[in-house]
């Protein structure tokens, strides 16, 4: 059985995996980061670290969350 798939469907498929990798994985990280800190869980330092070493993330809210997040 051969299967065919378009150009167009590849490159759909590829945009929408780099849009969640780039755009999806920080802002989940961040949301669960920022549940666990309205809970007052001690998780949340952990969210927030891999938020700040995020390579598609700004750099200095990362950071600057990450450094809030251990004073408390």
């Amino acid at each position: 059985m051969k299967i065919k798939v378009k150009i167009k469907t590849l490159l759909f498929i590829f945009a929408v995996f780099a849009l969640l990798v780039v755009w999806g994985v920080p802002t989940t990280t961040m949301g669960i980061a920022r549940y666990l800190d309205s809970k007052g869980s001690d998780k949340a330092s952990l969210f927030y670290e891999k938020y700040a070493n995020n390579k598609f993330t700004n750099d200095i809210e990362g950071k600057y969350l990450y450094a809030s997040s251990l004073v408390k």
